[in-house]
Parts: C-alpha cells; structure tokens; sequence
C-alpha cells in the first residue's frame, strides 16, 4: 500500500513537471507572428519523404540516402526576415557545383496543403563543405508550414525534390553569413538618423554662433554708446571750463580798464 502510494506520489509530482515545463516553453516560444520586424536565424531540420505522407515526391526509394543528401544541401540555418508584416525566408542551398541553378524551385505549403511555387531572389553566397553554397530568398506567408526544394542533380542525372521544416522556437536576431535587406535598411536609417543630427547639430552651433555674434555686436555698440556719452560729457565739462576762464578773463579785463580810467 505504501508503495503504490508512493508512485501515485511521485506521478502526480512527475505531472507538475511536465506541466511547469510546457508552461514555461509555452511561454518563452517565438512565432513568426511575434517578431518584430529585423532579421533572424532559425533552425531547420529536413527530409527526403513528405512529412505528412511518409513518402517521396520525386519516387525516389532510398530514403536514408536522401535525407542524407537534403540534410547536406540546406545550410544549418535560415534566415528570416520581417519587414511590415510580411515575412521572407532564405535558404542556403549547397552542393553547388553538384546542381543545375537554374532548375532550382522551392514551394511553400498552402493552408489547404497544396505546394504553390515561389519567385526566388539569389541574394549571395558562401562555402560549405568545401563547395558554393548559393542563398535563395522568397517570401513565405506561415513559417509553420513545410518548405519543399525541388533541383536537378546533375550526377543523379534526375530532379530531386525534398523537405524542410523551420524551428521557429529557436527564432535569434542576426544574419550569420546571408545578406539581409533588414540590416540593411536599418543601416540606412541609421546613417540618415546620424545625417539629421549632424546637421540639426550644425544648425545649433550656427544659430549659436549668430547669437554670440549677436550679442558681441550689442556689448560693442553699447560700450561705444558709453564711450561716447562720456567724451560728451567731459567735452561739456571742458567747454564749461574754457567759457568760465574767458568769462573769468573779460572780466578781469574791464575791471583793469575801468581802474585806468580812474586812474
């Protein structure tokens, strides 16, 4: 009896866990649908038959060689890019020189399940594993859905079509090694926001330096103003003085006259 209380004991904790664990990744989960717009890079896994169906489109039968060869093809990480709602998706297709780039398609799964054909821009490239590894972008409505990439493999002689998922819980803002219209539209709005400060900047420093001039003009004006008042003033002062000494001087000049006619 203790036992099998203790099992219901450590099932129901067990129960908790899982619990609290589901909360938490619930919680901490990126959808594409919570980005922001920028540009992040996710992970992927792949596979040679449908997902949905177990089995291959291209009637390929060896499907451990195939998930091999997909697995080697797409590069480790996607980029995803959200720019005004709209989300773009861009795959690293390796294998390069393995593959005919012109034959290269890749389809998005629709909400009724089909697989619709998406307009490709070839936005780089890099080396992985020793060959060119050429970046495709495309515009893909649901990241939940499946991607499939059709190319014709020119050893196999034949198209090869397979699979890819995005793990968009793994979702982390960056670029890695693909060229993204989201930086560099950031840097482009940086550049123009540090051209407006730059020039709001010499603006102030010109409106500043008018106003200093300004100012300069006003103290100079007024301190001639004053030296003007001053010489002024002591003119009068000097006037007053030379007036009094020649008032002083025909004064004492008729009073010698007037003693001499006395005389």
């Amino acid at each position: 009896m203790l036992r099998e209380k203790n099992k219901t004991g450590h099932g129901f904790l067990l129960l908790i866990v899982l619990a609290v664990v589901a909360a938490i990744w619930a919680a901490t989960a990126v959808h594409v649908s919570a980005l922001e717009n920028g540009a992040y890079l996710v992970g992927r896994t792949t596979s040679y038959a449908d997902p949905r169906t177990g089995q291959t489109v291209d009637g390929g039968t060896d499907i451990a060689l195939g998930d091999s060869m997909c697995a080697s093809i797409i590069q480790d990480d996607v980029l995803i890019e959200k720019v005004d709602g709209t989300t773009y998706v861009t795959l690293g297709l390796g294998l390069a020189s393995n593959i005919d780039q012109s034959s290269i398609k890749i389809y998005t799964e629709q909400s009724d399940g089909s697989l619709k054909s998406m307009p490709l821009t070839h936005t780089g490239s890099c080396t992985r594993d020793g060959d060119t590894c050429n970046h495709y972008r495309f515009q893909m409505n649901d990241t939940d859905k499946l991607i499939s990439v059709a190319m014709f493999v020119t050893p196999m002689g034949r198209e090869v079509q397979f699979f890819c998922d995005l793990d968009m819980n793994s979702a982390t803002p960056g670029t890695g090694n693909y060229a993204s219209e989201m930086v560099a539209a950031a840097e482009e709005e940086a550049k123009a926001e540090a051209e407006a400060q730059a020039q709001d900047e010499e603006e102030a420093k010109a409106k500043a330096e008018a106003e200093q001039a300004e100012k300069e003009a006003e103290e100079k004006a007024k301190a001639e103003a004053e030296k003007e008042a001053k010489q002024a003033k002591k003119n009068k002062i000097i006037i007053g003085v030379v007036t009094g000494v020649v008032i002083l001087a025909a004064a004492s000049g008729g009073f010698y006259v007037y003693r001499r006619k006395r005389k």
